[in-house]
């Protein structure tokens, strides 16, 4: 999904991944905790979005802070004897869903709770049952004839 962001916004893959994961994705967090704290998290967090596009060479941050995050989970597969496709998986989605979980229902009504978690118990199910055990095959499927996708899909690109 990322990638098709990069293209919309032509931009790249490394640059839409740092933005979602290093600020969209704290940033709702940091959202979600204001509506049990204090307001002025949101303008926190508004202004380290904001202030993170005003980084000189905000392209080349965003380069070396993806390969460091590349190098970060290739070591972490290492030591637990795993891959990097899925050690991402269990980091970047499973991780920031786990937090996710553990902030809906401290921040929201057990109402609100309870259809938010239904939803994503339908989501998760369905991507385990269709999407995960398919996913290194559909990719290697798009890499073998030779779509512009390669790139996307090349954590070291």
């Amino acid at each position: 999904m990322q990638a098709n962001f990069a293209i919309l916004f032509g931009t790249t893959y490394k640059i839409i991944n740092m933005i979602v994961y290093l600020g969209v994705i704290p940033a709702t967090w940091l959202y979600m905790l204001s509506r049990k704290t204090t307001k002025y998290i949101n303008l926190i967090s508004l202004l380290g979005v904001v202030g993170v596009f005003f980084i000189p060479n905000f392209s080349q941050f965003c380069n070396f802070a993806f390969d460091k995050c590349v190098v970060f989970l290739n070591d972490v597969a290492s030591l637990i004897n795993s891959d990097y496709i899925r050690v991402s998986v269990y980091i970047c989605v499973y991780g920031v869903l786990l937090v996710y979980l553990i902030l809906l229902p401290i921040c929201y009504s057990k109402k609100t709770t309870k259809k938010v978690l239904i939803v994503l118990a339908i989501i998760m199910a369905v991507y385990l049952l269709l999407i995960y055990p398919n996913l290194k095959s559909f990719v290697q499927f798009l890499m073998d004839k030779n779509l512009p996708v390669q790139k996307f899909f090349n954590p070291l690109n």
